[in-house]
């Protein structure tokens, strides 16, 4: 089944999709913040790859999760992809003024992040699989937190 309503809301986000005028937007915009991150000329910075908006700013593994820690105190939701990829999944409807504000608060962490120690919690952990250093990062990082 369905309903009436999904139906008419996928035909507005499928014909919105499928304008030649939006994907191009989007397109433009995913190289600005390409450029953008590549302009900043950090070392934390190893090389930005993806398409459209969908993008992965590939940084020292064993600083990735103070980068993530730090950008998400700051707002800024991302996601890990592989072992050195922050990945960025901003909505396709973003202003180029929220792109700004997004790219200057990663600036102040690549900068802070860099400098910084790498700390114990955001080390591999050798025989862990995977899937579970995740959770024990998370876990560490709370911890940290609730006695810090």
């Amino acid at each position: 089944g369905g309903n009436p309503v999904s139906a008419a809301s996928a035909n507005v986000v499928l014909d919105t999709v499928n304008d030649p005028e939006f994907l191009k937007e989007v397109q433009e915009k995913g190289a600005y913040i390409k450029e953008k991150v590549l302009g900043f000329h950090s070392p934390a910075v190893k090389n930005v790859r993806g398409m459209g908006l969908m993008l992965g700013i590939i940084v020292d593994p064993e600083k990735r999760a103070g980068y993530v820690s730090k950008l998400m105190e700051k707002g800024i939701l991302v996601l890990t992809a592989g072992t050195d990829a922050i990945r960025l999944l901003p909505p396709l409807v973003i202003t180029y003024e929220e792109i700004d504000k997004a790219l200057e608060a990663m600036k102040e962490v690549w900068s802070a992040v860099s400098a910084a120690p790498v700390p114990l919690s955001a080390r591999p952990t050798d025989p862990l699989p995977r899937h579970l250093r995740k959770c024990a990062w998370l876990f560490a990082t709370a911890r940290e937190n609730r006695e810090g």
